[in-house]
């Protein structure tokens, strides 16, 4: 197990949503040689295909409701559109393989907060040694002092893996958050 500090940055100045991820880690392999193999990140942003950049890139229907810990919500499926943008990539060798994921978002009815995604790869991606790509991620509300509102962020996300000769299953918990807000102000002015 590892544990670690782990930052995302979210800028949206322009159409294009910018997320840079960062993880420090802070207990786990300290050896170089005992870097696990599957590297997994990026789920907890999965909600990112309703964002108005990346949401032209999938088709969502409507599959009725179904109660998630004691919510009624929304099912709504998804399906990427191939050759449209995607929120997912899959790193391998220095290239990015964007992926093909469906799923079920579980729209909390009465908020509109997404409560839990569900995903998988559209196919295999044997041409790379992908066999299969599923994921689970929750969400729940996280209040923070001073900000009115919750913010509905992931707790818990759950990725498994098969590739030709394997088959990883990594968890991840998300806890203790922080916000951070910033504000730059810029004078240009002459030097004498």
């Amino acid at each position: 197990m590892s544990l670690f500090d782990y930052v995302v940055l979210f800028q949206s100045s322009s159409s294009e949503p910018i997320m840079v991820e960062s993880r420090l880690a802070k207990e786990g392999p300290s050896k170089h040689k005992n870097v696990p193999l599957l590297l997994t990140n990026g789920f907890s942003t999965l909600l990112l295909i309703f964002h108005p950049y990346y949401a032209g890139g999938f088709q969502f229907t409507d599959q009725g409701e179904e109660a998630v810990d004691g919510r009624v919500c929304v099912k709504v499926h998804f399906q990427h559109v191939k050759g449209l943008r995607s929120t997912t990539a899959l790193l391998l060798g220095g290239r990015e393989y964007p992926l093909d994921l469906q799923g079920t978002a579980y729209v909390d009815k009465a908020s509109g907060t997404i409560v839990k995604i569900n995903a998988a790869l559209e196919s295999s991606m044997e041409d790379v040694g992908l066999r299969s790509l599923e994921t689970e991620v929750h969400y729940l509300p996280v209040n923070f002092q001073g900000v009115p509102q919750a913010y509905w962020l992931p707790t818990s996300a759950t990725i498994e893996v098969e590739s030709v000769h394997q088959h990883w299953r990594n968890q991840h918990q998300f806890t203790a958050y922080h916000r951070f807000e910033t504000t730059v102000k810029e004078t240009i002015g002459t030097t004498q």
